[in-house]
């Protein structure tokens, strides 16, 4: 038995974010990391993936600074935060 890892670029799109939450599920991934993830989505995204059984998430969205959009990993299992 191994370990799914996806690893998706979304885009920061809205307008299908319900899809994108969805192909994820299908997947039945136990590690995901996405890129693009937008402030307005991430709630969206988080609350999708504990859904999917990936409970456990962290972002940098407090590393945004001039940027607006960052990265969210999720994790079927505890993940732990590390300094910058």
């Amino acid at each position: 038995m191994g370990l799914t890892l996806l690893s998706w670029n979304v885009a920061g799109r809205r307008g299908v974010l319900d899809e994108q939450i969805a192909a994820v599920a299908r997947r039945e991934p136990d590690l995901v990391c996405l890129q693009e993830i937008r402030p307005s989505t991430v709630g969206a995204w988080r609350a999708g993936l504990a859904a999917a059984g990936l409970e456990h998430a962290l972002d940098s969205a407090g590393f945004l600074g001039r940027r607006r959009l960052f990265n969210l990993t999720a994790s079927r299992w505890e993940l732990t935060e590390l300094p910058a």
